[in-house]
């Protein structure tokens, strides 16, 4: 799991950003895939998209969490991907 913030910096948000500034993004284990946050039209952190890491061309866009979006991860086999929000909801994705 990685994070990076829309200004560059690299890592966990410093003290006093706000969670939102962050986008979070997961590397499938075979490094084909790329997972990220996306915000909806209202600001809310609460879908995932999904992308070819060597063209960058949409796979998937998934909605479901009714909280932000606070991480994301691929199981050891590629065919998971499961999303943690800010309200404690685990979602499992099927990333195929």
């Amino acid at each position: 799991l990685a994070t990076f913030s829309p200004r560059g910096d690299a890592g966990a948000p410093e003290d006093g950003a706000r969670d939102e500034d962050t986008t979070r993004i997961a590397l499938d284990p075979y490094g084909r895939r790329i997972a990220v946050t996306l915000a909806d039209a209202d600001g809310a952190v609460t879908r995932i998209g999904l992308f070819d890491a060597r063209t960058g061309a949409a796979i998937s866009d998934w909605a479901g969490h009714t909280a932000d979006v606070l991480s994301l991860a691929f199981d050891p086999s590629g065919t998971r991907l499961a999303s943690g929000a800010e309200d404690g909801a685990v979602r499992l994705w099927d990333p195929a």
